[in-house]
């Protein structure tokens, strides 16, 4: 005998049940999915934290080069000046496709790798506003 959970109607409801029955099973699963999509909900929020970080770690450097700042990550200022501001752009791309292909590779990760990526992603704008209000 197994007490836990079971589902009824939109309740949860603490009961005892042997460890095979279909109920036992029914809750296992539903304890399951329940997990699932709360984790589901978190990935896509931190993705979408990620995209609206990129976007304006984006817009943000833009703004400080055309005010006459220098781009602070030297590879990228380096990629900058000898290609132009398409670099910078293209590299977010590339590291969101890499991102995108770590999630593929490893998606019992996806929350792990979003908030990898939203972190030093926010904080960059973070600091671009920054350095954009002081100068």
């Amino acid at each position: 005998m197994t007490r836990g959970w079971v589902i009824r109607g939109e309740a949860m409801v603490d009961t005892t049940f042997e460890d095979d029955s279909p109920s036992y099973v029914a809750a296992a699963e539903a304890r399951v999915w329940a997990t699932a999509r709360r984790a589901d909900t978190v990935e896509v929020s931190l993705w979408l934290v990620v995209l609206v970080a990129v976007t304006l770690d984006v817009y943000t450097t833009y703004l400080g080069l055309s005010a006459g700042l220098a781009e602070g990550n030297p590879i990228m200022r380096w990629a900058i000046e000898g290609y132009g501001f398409g670099a910078l752009a293209l590299a977010k791309v590339f590291v969101l496709g890499c991102a995108g292909l770590v999630r593929e590779a490893r998606p019992d990760d996806g929350v792990v790798i979003a908030l990898g990526v939203a972190l030093p992603s926010v904080l960059t704008v973070v600091a671009n506003v920054v350095t954009l209000t002081t100068a």
